[in-house]
């Protein structure tokens, strides 16, 4: 798919591994470019789902909501 005018971060995982890319407010699975979740107000919501947060994020890192990392841009 086509990309004009917006830049993509990529999300990794504890490991160093690339698991999600953002690209304004939607974070995809570079796998199967599926949107997962959508960020508002610095939180991650899933696209399916509860419509509870389920990520937050501060300073390029990305929590739990108990406060665990889970992600991070880079």
């Amino acid at each position: 798919r086509e990309r004009i005018g917006m830049a993509i971060r990529w999300i990794y995982d504890t490991e160093g591994k690339p698991v999600f890319y953002q690209e304004g407010q939607r974070i995809y699975a570079p796998q199967t470019e599926t949107c997962e979740f959508c960020e508002n107000g610095g939180w991650w919501y899933r696209m399916q789902g509860s419509g509870a947060a389920v990520y937050y994020v501060k300073d390029d890192q990305v929590f739990t909501p108990d406060g665990r990392p889970a992600f991070h841009y880079a």
